[in-house]
């Protein structure tokens, strides 16, 4: 029982203190940032530009003989005779024909007042395509041979071997049997080769 003395009523005493909190503190950041971005894509076609429409091309082959009054045959027995005498024979022939000296074959030698059998190849891709500028050509070689076989051969060698004669046959024109190729297809327009850029890079924690 209370007195009167003045004094509250004793409450009873509170519970335990809780426990400790349960949220735990948040993880550790995440690494470094992310690299650069990659580059952008990239915008040309993948296959390259078409060809050129197709073309044909003709071809003349002169064929011909010169002699010589005083050479003998034997002298073709030294075999730098025979190398020089076939490259000047070469070269010059092709210097009066306008053609290259590949473009001059040697058939044969004959003995007898020695006879040099060739022929020359004209070819029209030499006179940017046109057929025409190729037949002159050969024709005007086919009548200097003819006129005046001296004058197509100019290197010193040839001025021992006596009086010069040739005879060549009207050239021949032949148009090649296919032409070029088909041209290739337009450029592909598929996606380019590199992908899209990434993102940009992360912010640092």
């Amino acid at each position: 029982n209370t007195t009167g003395t003045g004094l509250g009523v004793l409450c009873p005493p509170t519970e335990a203190p809780t426990e400790s909190p349960t949220l735990s503190p948040t993880e550790a950041p995440t690494g470094a940032p992310t690299g650069a971005p990659t580059d952008a894509p990239t915008t040309s076609p993948t296959t390259a530009a078409p060809t050129s429409a197709p073309t044909f091309s003709s071809y003349s082959t002169v064929s011909a003989n010169m002699g010589f009054a005083d050479l003998a045959i034997t002298a073709f027995d030294d075999p730098a005779f025979d190398a020089a005498f076939r490259a000047d024979f070469k070269a010059d022939v092709a210097a009066a024909a306008g053609v290259a000296s590949d473009a001059v074959t040697i058939l044969a030698i004959a003995p007898g007042s020695v006879t040099v059998d060739f022929t020359v190849l004209f070819q029209s891709v030499d006179y940017l395509g046109d057929p025409s500028v190729m037949e002159t050509t050969a024709a005007a070689f086919v009548n200097t041979v003819n006129a005046a076989p001296s004058t197509v051969l100019t290197a010193t060698q040839f001025s021992s071997f006596g009086a010069v004669s040739g005879a060549a046959a009207a050239a021949t024109t032949v148009l090649t049997a296919s032409p070029t190729l088909s041209p290739t297809l337009s450029p592909t327009t598929a996606a380019p080769t590199t992908t899209s850029p990434t993102l940009a890079p992360t912010i640092a924690p």
